[in-house]
């Protein structure tokens, strides 16, 4: 009795032992399922350029392995793709250049290296933190792991040529003070291109906001953010404040509308569309559904910004079209006879580079003209440069 009453607990042990193995190898195979998952959907909101939606599962999948390095450096694209929180990316970079692999797989659940590519971005947040030597060096260093042939190749050698000039530039550095709007203009999400009117007393300008009715709350743009809309405010000449901005009334919850300039009395804003030159008329205090510029200012191409002369006789715009000298150039077109706008006409290789020009402002003057280059000498991305135009009509270098 007391043998078999022994082998019924040594029987009844060895079935504890087994459903505690099992359920442990089910739990732990449903957590890699779990991970699996979470990996996967990551992945594809990067590849959307969802990054702030994907940042939170990789910071999850972080607290997993805390030594992942591909964990790491997808967290600092992430970052890197914040404009806000850029620098925050470069820790994780950090870590993850601590087992870098040339074999990296970037859709591989097991994968737990970086890629070459993280020394190309330690070397971009070097420069953001103006540590120009410790940049070169690792651009240097992920030039020496990448092949010639590698995407990031001319960018790269682009910003070494940029850092070095950065280097001599911030020797002599221009002291500037930058007041915020704070309150009414600005808001969590981004907002850009203000356009003032002379007198200073109206300000419209571009934000990707939630609209106050939430319209436009799950409707959003392959950046991760809302379309571009337009808003307008006017300053309370008693406070000097600017009042609650209102959006105005002919944007469309699903299309981009980024405002460009507006004219001298204030009557006629110039906006883009979907790529194109639009302008919108203020009539009975309503702003005109907008209509396309006429002439040629427009093509199949793209059309980024623009700007109008005082005079209403000029207009300067972008295009990336065929037949210029790479990138976005500027065009100049002016005001025929009969009101209508004549042929755009290049502004030339003084004005234009290889690579990117943009967002122009002509002066109130009529002759200083102010743009961003990305190829003229800049320390990095955009740069704004200037030109005036002599009395012969020639623009300066």
């Amino acid at each position: 009795m007391i043998l078999f009453r022994s082998a019924n607990l040594v029987i009844f042990l060895f079935f504890l032992t087994y459903t505690k193995s099992s359920f442990s190898q089910n739990s732990q195979h449903q957590q890699h399922v779990i991970s699996n998952q979470k990996f996967t959907d990551a992945t594809l909101l990067m590849e959307d350029h969802l990054y702030d939606r994907a940042l939170p599962i990789w910071l999850e999948l972080l607290q997993e392995e805390p030594n992942n390095a591909n964990f790491n450096y997808k967290i600092g694209v992430c970052y890197y793709h914040d404009s806000k929180n850029i620098k925050s990316a470069s820790d994780y970079f950090k870590k993850a250049a601590q087992k870098i692999s040339k074999h990296y797989d970037p859709l591989a659940h097991h994968e737990t290296h970086a890629p070459i590519e993280t020394y190309f971005y330690i070397g971009k947040l070097q420069y953001l933190n103006y540590e120009f030597d410790s940049a070169i060096y690792y651009l240097n260093k992920f030039k020496q792991a990448a092949s010639n042939k590698h995407r990031l190749i001319p960018k790269t050698d682009k910003s070494i040529t940029t850092i070095e000039f950065a280097k001599e530039f911030s020797q002599t550095p221009v002291n500037v003070t930058l007041v915020n709007l704070k309150n009414n203009i600005n808001s969590s999400y981004p907002d850009f291109n203000p356009v003032l009117s002379l007198d200073e007393e109206q300000i419209f300008f571009t934000s990707k906001r939630v609209r106050k009715d939430s319209s436009n709350y799950y409707i959003r743009d392959e950046s991760g953010y809302h379309f571009d809309d337009i808003y307008y405010s006017s300053k309370n000449l008693t406070s000097g404040k600017w009042e609650s901005p209102k959006l105005l009334p002919f944007c469309e919850k699903d299309e981009r509308e980024v405002v460009l300039a507006l004219s001298k009395n204030s009557s006629t804003l110039y906006l883009q569309k979907a790529g194109k030159l639009y302008y919108s008329k203020l009539l009975r205090k309503n702003w005109s559904n907008p209509q396309l510029l006429d002439s040629d200012i427009n093509s199949d191409a793209t059309e980024n910004s623009l700007t109008i002369s005082e005079t209403e006789e000029t207009i300067i715009f972008s295009s990336n079209r065929s037949g210029g000298y790479g990138g976005f150039d500027l065009y100049i077109c002016q005001k025929l006879p009969d009101g209508k706008w004549g042929s755009a006409q290049n502004m030339g290789p003084l004005i234009n580079t290889e690579h990117d020009e943009d967002t122009p402002f002509l002066h109130p003057d009529n002759k200083t003209l102010y743009f961003s280059s990305k190829g003229h000498q800049t320390i990095g991305g955009y740069d704004i440069v200037v030109s005036v135009q002599d009395k012969d009509g020639m623009w300066s270098k």
